[in-house]
């Protein structure tokens, strides 16, 4: 007797990956290999409006060229987390060098800023920003010219951010959040001031939640074949 092993497609694994992470209920999902144009509309159901300077599309996502490529969505989603709420943050990052400081993604309006996560110089640290209080490094360190899955769970209510990668846990920091100051726009490499990011970014997805450990395993492995 011939066994037939059937493959997966691409789009097949495309749609079983967005069906489950739909099922999560982000309050933002950004599958940024998916979407041409300089505006598009976010998978997630509130269908935000994203608009894009520069950052030219790939098959893996939209390249950010450190210079003022961006992309960028209003909505009061996305803030909240300083001292109030839980947010939980997931996005595909590739990184081509060891030398640079760019914003990956920021909340940041004219209240100030809410939060950001940045790659820092040589060290390709991951760091959490906050008006006043400045960066905080996550014990994350880039590796070059890799793709990563990273996610960051800020919660205000603990004062806490947790990080994990590749859906491994990596480590917990305590955090004062302090209050709310603002952050209803949501910059995709930038902060919207400046610190242009310098590398791809795949996906993004955004919960307004603390995501569970399995759920953010099951992401993580959802959607790595695009990435390796």
């Amino acid at each position: 007797m011939i066994t037939l092993i059937r493959r997966k497609t691409f789009f097949q694994k495309e749609v079983e990956a967005e069906r489950y992470i739909l099922s999560t209920m982000p309050v933002l999902y950004a599958p940024l290999w998916k979407r041409d144009g300089s505006i598009f509309i976010s998978d997630d159901a509130y269908g935000h409006k994203c608009t894009v300077t520069g950052a030219l599309k790939t098959l893996q996502g939209r390249w950010f060229d450190r210079s003022d490529d961006k992309i960028q969505a209003t909505s009061s989603l996305f803030s909240g987390t300083r001292g109030s709420s839980v947010k939980t943050i997931s996005f595909w990052v590739y990184t081509p060098s060891s030398t640079g400081y760019g914003n990956i993604i920021a909340t940041r309006d004219a209240g100030g800023s809410n939060w950001q996560l940045t790659r820092d110089n040589n060290t390709l640290n991951l760091t959490t920003y906050n008006t006043g209080d400045g960066a905080q490094d996550t014990t994350y360190d880039f590796v070059v010219g890799k793709w990563v899955y990273l996610t960051t769970i800020i919660d205000g209510p603990a004062n806490t951010h947790e990080t994990f990668a590749n859906g491994i846990y990596v480590g917990v920091l305590s955090r004062n959040f302090g209050t709310d100051d603002g952050g209803t726009v949501l910059s995709i490499g930038t902060d919207n001031v400046g610190g242009f990011a310098n590398g791809t970014i795949g996906e993004l997805i955004i919960w307004n939640r603390r995501l569970t450990r399995a759920e953010d395993q099951q992401n993580y492995l959802a959607t790595k074949w695009r990435y390796q």
